[in-house]
């Protein structure tokens, strides 16, 4: 009986300190996205995909409270445009 009593109080008592733990490294992690989020425009500056474009990121970037960077890439840049976006996270 006393044996019991003492398994479930180190069980206990782990336990917390395992959720103790894993509470401070929650607490711990930087808010995601620590840096600017880019977004791709494939059209040139100033044109109505790019207006469009910088008005989503603006809405975005108010919801999420984080800067939104429209980057505009020509057609001719759009194949590259799809590894700039696996290029840095």
């Amino acid at each position: 009986m006393a044996k019991e009593f003492w398994n479930r109080q180190v069980r206990t008592i782990t336990s917390l300190v395992l959720l103790m733990s894993a509470m401070t490294a929650a607490q711990a992690q930087l808010a995601y996205p620590s840096k600017p989020l880019r977004m791709i425009a494939p059209s040139s500056p100033g044109g109505p995909v790019d207006l469009i474009a910088r008005a989503v990121g603006q809405g975005l970037g108010d919801a999420i409270g984080q800067q939104v960077v429209i980057e505009n890439a020509r057609w001719a840049k759009v194949m590259k445009a799809a590894g700039l976006k696996h290029s840095k996270p």
